[in-house]
């Protein structure tokens, strides 16, 4: 069984339970209006974005891809594309990820099926950030790709690691652009024996390279109308002894639409296309698909802040008459520590649309109750039973306004993502 087949299949299982879970925790869950790509991580397919993630996410995503023909090929080459990823966030600077990406291509000629093939293949990432300032983050990306090998030795050879800086910046319209530069030890060459002696058809279908890549990349996405609205630009220039022609090394044009459905879930389509030349037919170089399109669905969940309930300690009344000097009175035994339970309460976050979390002022009305957000962009508020409007405001933000009921002894949660008021 191929390496990548043998880490492939614990990474599914494990998404497959975190989805699982999805449907569960869907009528809880947040959708942040930031594009979820590839990894279940803020970006899109190919370029990284260093804006803060969810504290879990999913994504799946089938697609199809077609490349036409090569040198080296009479034949035109038609890829059926799968993926699924998972993601875990600890803490608001870290991000973890894995991912399994599945292809079946067909190789036709004149109309005639010529070959066909599947491989599977997986990846770890890790991803740090940190805050500049409100709108500019910074970050690290740490991808290793485990490809399609012929047993575990040469899969251990194969192993591929990639390591990405990362800058997002976030202009007054909502507009973020994120760039990416890098650099990825490419070891896929040592997948399969004697890869050079590899068909055209095989070596689009192994996605092999024999050279290192400099990895560049930019993309721009803004929300509207509930919709998020990305376009990307990547470029793996090979590098090294034998590379490729410049030219010849792939580049990607994309552009996608996501939006949200119901709670977390969320839903998205992905169109692109490759400008590239091809590399000689004597070259070890991957060669991206012509065209492609992609529909994914995934979800993203952040738990509700932790519920605070007040403890009110009765003082201990102090004893005001001695007992006669022959008697010794026992001492009154202090009251039982008294648990007060507020009768309703309202929480919540509030954050950008971007999913950064706001300081801001939240007003309970008509009671006037007013209460300062943390640095998660949560609060709580003990409120009596009724209906209320939640005043939101936070500086440079159009400020919101929410109702909310609470009932006896209950909880209200909202989630409020502000927008940033025009200049």
């Amino acid at each position: 069984m191929p390496f990548g087949s043998r880490i492939g299949p614990s990474l599914t299982i494990a998404a497959i339970v975190i989805l699982a879970f999805a449907i569960y925790a869907a009528p809880r869950a947040v959708a942040d209006a930031l594009p979820m790509g590839r990894a279940a991580l803020p970006g899109g397919q190919h370029v990284a974005s260093a804006q803060r993630a969810p504290s879990l996410a999913a994504r799946a995503g089938v697609g199809y891809a077609h490349t036409e023909r090569v040198p080296g090929s009479p034949a035109v080459h038609d890829r059926a594309l799968g993926e699924l990823a998972v993601s875990y966030s600890p803490l608001p600077s870290l991000m973890i990820a894995a991912t399994g990406l599945a292809r079946f291509d067909a190789h036709r000629a004149e109309g005639k099926l010529q070959d066909e093939g599947a491989a599977f293949s997986s990846a770890v990432s890790a991803r740090y950030r940190h805050e500049l300032t409100r709108d500019l983050a910074w970050g690290l990306y740490l991808t290793v790709l485990f490809p399609p090998a012929n047993g575990v030795t040469r899969g251990l050879k194969a192993t591929s690691p990639a390591l990405l800086a990362i800058a997002s910046y976030t202009l007054p319209s909502d507009l973020t652009l994120s760039m990416n530069a890098g650099a990825r030890l490419d070891r896929s060459r040592h997948a399969v024996a004697n890869p050079d002696q590899l068909s055209a058809n095989d070596r689009i279908a192994a996605e092999l390279s024999a050279s290192d890549a400099v990895l560049l990349g930019a993309m721009a996405s803004v929300p509207l109308a509930g919709f998020v609205l990305t376009g990307e630009w990547s470029w793996d220039l090979a590098v090294g002894k034998g590379a490729p022609l410049v030219l010849a090394s792939p580049m990607r044009l994309e552009a996608g639409v996501q939006h949200r459905l119901v709670g977390g879930l969320f839903a998205g389509a992905l169109l692109g296309a490759s400008p590239s030349t091809r590399p000689r037919a004597d070259e070890l170089a991957r060669i991206e698909p012509r065209v492609w399109a992609m529909l994914t669905v995934g979800f993203s969940f952040d738990p509700a802040p932790p519920r605070v309930v007040a403890v009110v300690v009765a003082p201990v009344a102090k004893e005001t008459a001695k007992a006669p000097p022959a008697q010794v009175a026992a001492p009154e035994p202090a009251p039982a520590p008294v648990v007060t339970l507020p009768p309703g309460q309202i929480r919540g976050r509030v954050r950008s649309l971007r999913g950064k979390a706001l300081l801001a002022q939240v007003e309970v009305m008509p009671l006037g109750q007013t209460v300062t957000t943390d640095a998660t962009g949560a609060f709580i508020m003990d409120v009596p039973p009724g209906s209320y409007s939640v005043v939101v405001r936070a500086e440079g933000h159009e400020t919101q306004e929410r109702p909310a009921e609470v009932e006896q002894d209950g909880v209200t949660i909202l989630v409020i993502d502000l927008r940033r008021s025009k200049p």
